[in-house]
């Protein structure tokens, strides 16, 4: 498979910076880098998770529009970004979420090519261990980074089911895929449509949208459901105010702390969509909501939310993108959603800004994850370089809270 790979150099520390002019860190790992994965079909990088190693595993989908067929994609590499292996699987057409597992291997949500939500084991190497589907309706989605290992060694995943409106199914299986209950989110009133879940002491609280119906309203609520260890919803509740908001993702911090990251602002005759910050507490009441508006923005076009992780202790790391341009950006925030530092990631023909990394093409991230010494790593894909249309990327940062850098990305010689 051709391969892509670019380095990150002519470094200005002004933001996001490294230590000293230091690119390696005390494991010999790069602490910023930049790769390109893919083959003359189209490659999507959705989810990422470190490996024990340090290393770090992608799934994704690869799209052959010549044979019309999509089959789930995993690349597994070094703490540099060097591939181990890549491997596509015909069990699935698509990954969105990826976990690594206590015994060693990898468990992996998404969707099967019939749209039924599935699980797929790999080993260290790739190989399949068992692969399962999850069928409620005619049609049923594996949506958003909606998995999570239960403290069962179980999962618990959710998803998208279609009758005859949207639900949102909630299924719980042991640690080899076998269902044990799962749950239906439905109303008369609304539509729902998951973007997260994660659990906490007393059951599960899944993240999502709530759309009243009819359609042509658009009007949608961010939402939160819990449902209790056997499978009950315990209640829902819903966030002022009314307008067009999707909840993209939801966190839960070590110190139980529960955040979720939305946007504001699709649909309708709304263009300018704007990042949102919720905090709640574990009964879903609402701390605090904090916007970042599109009009932090040379360009005044929106941003679109996309993922949350934790930073440096005590901080939140915001991925976004923005909503003309296709660029990636970056919000570093402290605990209680203040603004700290900013980053654009670019591709504008190797323009170069005081807020951009300029690579020279569209670019979109879908999941970040934090790295060890308060580093982090993005994923998703690049029509900029590589063999196709879209290319999985890596982008390794090491976050700090003091200056800002600018760079160019070039091809390796």
């Amino acid at each position: 498979m051709k391969r892509s790979r670019y380095l990150l150099l002519a470094l200005v520390i002004t933001c996001f910076s490294c230590e000293n002019d230091i690119n390696v860190d005390s494991s010999g790992c790069r602490t910023k880098w930049f790769e390109v994965y893919g083959t003359p079909a189209h490659e999507y990088g959705n989810a990422v998770c470190m490996t024990p190693d340090e290393g770090y595993i992608v799934c994704g989908q690869i799209d052959n529009f010549d044979t019309n067929e999509e089959r789930l994609y995993v690349i597994r590499t070094g703490c540099n970004g060097n591939i181990i292996w890549e491997k596509t699987y015909s069990c699935a057409a698509d990954g969105n979420a990826i976990r690594a597992l206590a015994g060693g291997g990898f468990i992996i949500y998404g969707r099967t090519g019939a749209y039924d939500l599935c699980l797929v084991e790999i080993d260290d190497n790739g190989n399949e261990i068992w692969s399962k589907s999850y069928n409620q309706y005619n049609m049923d989605f594996g949506m958003d980074d909606c998995l999570e290992i239960s403290s069962d060694n179980g999962f618990i995943m959710a998803g998208r089911a279609i009758n005859v409106r949207d639900e949102i199914v909630v299924i719980k299986t042991d640690e080899e895929g076998n269902e044990e209950w799962r749950e239906l989110v439905k109303s008369e009133n609304y539509e729902y449509r998951s973007s997260g879940i994660v659990e906490i002491a007393d059951g599960y609280l899944v993240a999502g949208q709530q759309r009243e119906l009819p359609w042509d309203t658009f009007r949608s609520r961010i939402c939160l459901i819990k449902i209790n260890h056997e499978g009950t919803t315990v209640w829902i509740k819903d966030y002022e105010p009314v307008s067009t908001q999707y909840a993209e993702d939801i966190l839960l911090t070590a110190d139980n702390e529960i955040y979720i990251l939305a946007t504001e602002g699709i649909g309708g005759n709304v263009s300018h969509p704007n990042m949102v910050l919720k905090k709640v507490n574990a009964d879903g009441d609402e701390a605090w909501t904090k916007m970042f508006d599109s009009y932090m923005l040379p360009t005044h076009r929106g941003v679109i939310a996309s993922s949350l992780t934790t930073g440096r202790p005590g901080n939140l790391l915001l991925l976004g993108n923005t909503n003309e341009e296709q660029d990636i950006l970056v919000i570093e925030t402290d605990s209680e959603g203040n603004e700290l530092n900013k980053r654009s990631f670019g591709v504008k023909n190797f323009f170069i800004t005081p807020e951009a990394i300029v690579i020279n093409g569209n670019d979109y991230g879908n999941a970040i994850i934090s790295t060890p010494r308060s580093g982090c790593l993005i994923t998703g894909f690049t029509s900029a370089f590589g063999a196709g249309c879209a290319d999985v990327f890596l982008l390794k940062l090491n976050v700090k809270l003091q200056g800002e850098y600018n760079a160019d990305v070039i091809p390796e010689e």
